[in-house]
This record gives structure tokens, sequence and C-alpha cells, in this order.
């Protein structure tokens, strides 16, 4: 339920605690969230947002207004 709008390799950390050093993505501050999602985690969004090296063509052309799952899988 969560989209996080700003997938690029800065936002990717390991966690050195485990010994599988798991991947996680960090940098939330353009995450969106559907309503039962937010209802569920009691979060709020930030403002619609990411790195332009890293945005899907549909965004940077207007041709989308909302970052979708599909965002994150391009970025």
């Amino acid at each position: 339920g969560v989209i996080h709008g700003d997938i690029k390799p800065e936002n990717l950390m390991f966690d050195t605690e485990l010994p599988s050093g798991r991947p996680k993505w960090i940098d939330f501050n353009f995450a969106g969230a559907s309503l039962k999602t937010k209802a569920l985690l009691k979060v709020k969004t930030a403002s619609v947002g990411s790195s332009h090296g890293f945005t899907p063509p549909e965004l940077l052309n207007g041709s989308a207004a909302h970052p979708t799952t599909g965002s994150d899988v391009f970025s």
C-alpha cells in the first residue's frame, strides 16, 4: 500500500545488524500511501516529488499526475 516515490541507489541501505545484510529502503519523504495503509500505520504523506534522473517519463511529461507502484518499478 505504499508508493515510495523516490527509488534510487542512495535510498537503499543495508542492515548491518543482521548477518544477511538485508537491504532496506529509506527516505520516505515523498512516499504516498493508500487510505487503508495510512489508517493502519497512522502516517501522513508528504508532498509528491522525486529525483529527476529516476522519475518515470509519464510524470515528467505531465501525462500522469500521480506516482503509482509502476513509477517505483520504473525507478
